[in-house]
């Protein structure tokens, strides 16, 4: 068998060296304790910089817990809940402001965090047909709130450079949805509707849906495939970027089996939770939504415990030689392990695999999940 796990990890600047351990008796929420220092681009300490830890997937302005650096640059949050969580930095360089975002899974570390300068980015929010959204934006684990005029533009005035998810709420009175607005965005967003998984652009830490939850990361798994057809190592590499759908790249999967028997298989899949067996509720998910190239059949599995067995539900899809949409919905998928139903099992979604058992080759894009909850 070979198998390779690559986490995506959601941290949004330069992170180095080591500062998680546990604190004693601090603030009653699991007792971690994350410290190091606030420097600048040069590495030169910044003092009485603020520190403002939120939970990932909260509205709330008001933070958890908050800091402020001393003279050297050193800050300590303690008492820190067992959860994912966003850790907002602001200070002062001189005259010039300076800004960070970290997102922190519980039980890794954070140690120096680099502050760059502040600045302001202008979005414009557009629908599908390219008409302007006028609309309330509230960052999640920020705190911080937007507003978009009649024409869609919105100033993001102090809001780090980072990918950040936002929540949309039209001022027409539609549904409000969730949107991702990346570090490098200045133009238009298309406000499309679900919460992005993945979109393989650019790397790794990339992944959408790591952001919310704090988990998040692609693995590859298969049994007696030829090493050297097994082409899933470009995790490692970067994803394909001469091959996409609506984007700059796609996640491009080979299995090769050389023998025929009962045994074999490839799959790459996605965990849902912190870590592996953490679980998440997706039992608000309305349908799955993806884009398949390739050969197939190509089995999309969701894996979830049910009354705590580990329990798969599946649906089986044959992309062409087109990029297809695939919308499947929560009774597309079938036990195959002696489950009863997904409905049943949503609550406690552990994994989405894409599961193959003859020679295939796939690419796979933009990855969504549409529902009335978040994940």
């Amino acid at each position: 068998m070979r198998a390779s796990i690559f986490p995506a990890l959601a941290a949004l600047v330069l992170l180095a060296g080591c500062g998680t351990e546990r604190s004693m008796g601090g603030g009653g929420f699991g007792g971690e304790t994350i410290s190091g220092r606030v420097i600048d681009g040069s590495g030169k300490p910044v003092p009485g910089a603020a520190l403002q830890a939120r939970l990932s997937r909260s509205l709330d302005g008001q933070p958890l817990f908050g800091a402020t650096t001393d003279d050297s640059g050193r800050y300590v949050l303690a008492g820190l809940p067992v959860a994912s969580l966003r850790i907002e930095i602001s200070g002062r360089v001189g005259a010039d402001s300076v800004q960070a975002l970290v997102d922190r899974d519980p039980g890794r570390p954070v140690g120096d965090i680099v502050a760059s300068p502040a600045t302001t980015r202008r979005i414009r929010i557009v629908d599908d047909a390219g008409a302007p959204v006028a609309a309330a934006l509230q960052a999640y684990g920020l705190g911080s709130v937007a507003s978009t005029d009649d024409s869609g533009v919105a100033n993001l005035s102090g809001w780090p450079t980072s990918d950040i998810w936002t929540r949309v709420s039209p001022r027409d009175g539609s549904a409000a949805f969730d949107l991702f607005v990346p570090a490098t965005a200045t133009g238009d967003l298309v406000a499309a509707p679900g919460w992005l998984v993945d979109d393989f652009e650019g790397s790794q830490t990339k992944t959408r849906l790591g952001l919310l939850i704090g988990g998040g990361w692609w693995y590859a798994v298969s049994a007696d495939t030829t090493a050297s057809d097994v082409t899933t190592e470009v995790f490692g590499q970067g994803y394909d970027t001469t091959q996409w759908h609506g984007g700059r790249a796609s996640l491009h999967v080979k299995f090769v089996f050389p023998v025929a028997n009962s045994s074999r298989y490839g799959l790459v899949g996605f965990h849902f939770g912190v870590v592996d067996g953490a679980s998440v509720d997706l039992s608000g998910m309305d349908s799955l939504v993806l884009w398949l190239e390739g050969n197939g059949p190509v089995r999309v599995d969701l894996v979830a415990k049910e009354q705590g067995v580990k329990r798969v539900f599946a649906k089986s899809v044959t992309p062409g030689t087109g990029w297809t949409r695939f919308a499947l919905v929560p009774s597309d998928f079938s036990p195959v392990d002696g489950g009863t139903n997904w409905t049943d099992a949503s609550a406690q979604a552990l994994y989405l695999q894409f599961s193959v058992y003859n020679d295939t080759e796939f690419w796979l894009d933009d990855i969504r999940l549409f529902g009335n909850s978040l994940p």
